[in-house]
């Protein structure tokens, strides 16, 4: 994953995942459009997933 910023795949990632951060947290639904997630899910790696310290 690019870091936010850092080209398209970033700056995508950057609003879905921090997107769903606050629409969560408040109850919102919101769903993320199918080509969009599959962006933002294929630029994961395993130093991007472990910076954020999720498994």
């Amino acid at each position: 994953m690019e870091a936010a910023g850092c080209g398209f795949t970033g700056a995508l990632s950057h609003d879905v995942i921090h997107g769903l951060d606050i629409t969560v947290a408040l109850g919102i639904d919101r769903r993320v459009p199918q080509d969009r997630l599959y962006l933002v899910l294929d630029a994961l790696n395993r130093k991007s997933v472990k910076f954020f310290g999720i498994d």
